[in-house]
């Protein structure tokens, strides 16, 4: 199915593309264990990526293992550098095909990777990443990070890519199978896919109350209030708590928590108390595009 380039469903379709994979809606450090690795892993968890990725590329070529091409993939990506990420990725797939972290890690690099193409590379990217959750749910069908990225994918990806509700809402039925917790993060996603706001931070509440050291909760909570502009303060309660946590890896640490802290204050009229916390999450990640891309809105506004 060809679409013309002047068509609104074209249009409506790139958007949705570009904001799965800005969003982060799929979800986003083996054998060697030597000092630089270990190191090296420190440094992701310090948002360090820049001395990571030295500190992998220092690894004789002899020793250099998928999980250590895995890191640099990833670090890479968190700097957006995702022409090198996707290939790095690529090459750790081709030592460990069936290591569901590397694929996960390569489907987030995948489509972020399209993002910068025209909108058939989009279309090709997000084809990509599709097979390459498909493949990772196939290898481990009880691993809970491969099915909620397939998840988010169905549920945020149109059909025309391969996704769709009926799909999504499969999936979910077997992420509550194997954790309840996680199931009710997706059913909060899928309230706020419906517009159904109320609902997606009931669901948030509740997690924290029941689990309140899940950063997934507080994370998710202060998302959907930057990005729907309702339940301001509440978001911002639940990203200074994220402030105070360790991110999973492939979540939004501290860049992307200042990041909706900035959004947030800018919903409430905020613009100073906005530019800082751009800046401090520009101060932690001097990599991070989303945040100087705030920045610049900011000085044209």
């Amino acid at each position: 199915m060809l679409i013309s380039s002047r068509s609104p469903i074209r249009t409506k379709f790139i958007t949705m593309i570009a904001r799965l994979f800005a969003l982060g809606a799929f979800m986003l450090c083996g054998p060697l264990r030597a000092a630089d690795l270990s190191a090296a892993i420190a440094a992701c968890g310090q948002y360090r990526y820049r001395e990571a990725v030295k500190m992998i590329d220092a690894i004789p070529s002899g020793k250099i293992t998928a999980e250590a091409l895995r890191y640099r993939g990833v670090a890479l990506g968190k700097m957006g550098r995702w022409e090198e990420a996707n290939a790095t990725l690529e090459r750790a797939r081709a030592m460990e095909p069936d290591s569901v972290d590397v694929l996960l890690d390569l489907a987030n690099a995948q489509g972020q990777y399209a993002l910068a193409s025209g909108p058939f590379g989009k279309l090709s990217g997000a084809r990509k990443a599709k097979a390459t959750l498909e493949q990772a749910v196939a290898l481990a069908p009880n691993s809970v990070d491969a099915r909620n990225g397939l998840y988010g994918f169905y549920l945020n990806v149109p059909a025309i890519v391969g996704g769709g509700r009926d799909k999504a809402l499969a999936q979910l039925v077997e992420i509550e199978r194997l954790d309840p917790v996680t199931a009710r993060l997706c059913r909060a996603e899928l309230a706020y896919a419906d517009k159904d706001f109320a609902r997606a931070f009931a669901i948030y509440r509740e997690v924290q109350r029941t689990h309140p050291d899940d950063y997934r909760a507080y994370y998710g909570l202060g998302r959907i209030a930057a990005l729907s502009g309702k339940e301001l303060e509440s978001g911002l309660a639940s990203l200074r708590r994220c402030a105070t946590m360790t991110s999973p890896l492939r979540l939004p640490g501290l860049p992307g928590v200042h990041l909706r802290m900035g959004d947030i204050l800018r919903h409430k009229g905020d613009i100073a108390g906005a530019r800082a916390a751009y800046q401090e999450s520009l101060r932690v990640l001097p990599e991070y595009t989303f945040a100087r891309e705030e920045l610049a809105k900011l000085k044209k506004s």
